[in-house]
């Protein structure tokens, strides 16, 4: 009996796709507006890694770093919501509510990056340059 159950739990496992296929799925069909906002949340906390590390590399600082940081992060969500998958905005609260979506957590994200990676690479120039 417990080999039916179990057979059955992976049946459903297989037919689920993984949260990662859903997320480069063009206009996949949310089945729950939590999952949409969880793909959103990921695609963030990946974007920010990675400016962070190019954004290190590249020694930007201030303002500018920060701006293009947060223009860059929302426009590709917008892209990503609008263009990729083609959701109604409305169903999740408005295109606001999707871009605020983990939006402070991926600022930490990109922030921890950028000066992780900013302060090894002015840890390696003279300083007397």
């Amino acid at each position: 009996m417990t080999n039916k159950k179990s057979n059955k739990a992976n049946e459903t496992e297989e037919a689920s796709p993984s949260g990662l296929k859903k997320m480069l799925t063009a206009e996949f069909t949310w089945k729950d507006k939590d999952e949409f906002l969880d793909a959103v949340y990921w695609l963030r906390q990946i974007i920010s890694l990675i400016m962070g590390i190019l954004w290190g590399y590249l020694l930007l600082q201030g303002f500018i770093g920060l701006f293009t940081f947060l223009l860059t992060n929302c426009f590709v969500v917008y892209l990503y919501t609008t263009s990729y998958q083609n959701v109604d905005d409305e169903e999740y609260g408005g295109m606001t509510e999707i871009l605020k979506e983990g939006m402070m957590s991926s600022f930490a994200t990109f922030l921890v990056s950028w000066i992780i990676v900013y302060s090894a690479k002015m840890e390696n120039i003279d300083p007397t340059l």
